[in-house]
């Protein structure tokens, strides 16, 4: 997941421009909690995947 860091900003920000209406502050409020949803579940699959080895 990490590995496709860059992609999934272009995809968080295609989404948030869809999802909310023409306005900057707007799809940056909403862009942001996603990516940090994003590198959350990214630390938490290492954590998982650390403590099964």
């Amino acid at each position: 997941m990490a590995h496709y860091r860059r992609h999934a900003i272009v995809l968080i920000a295609l989404v948030a421009a869809i999802i909310t209406p023409p306005d900057l502050l707007t799809l940056v409020l909403v862009a942001v909690p996603m990516y940090a949803l994003y590198e959350v579940s990214i630390r938490i699959v290492r954590h998982v995947t650390i403590a099964e080895e």
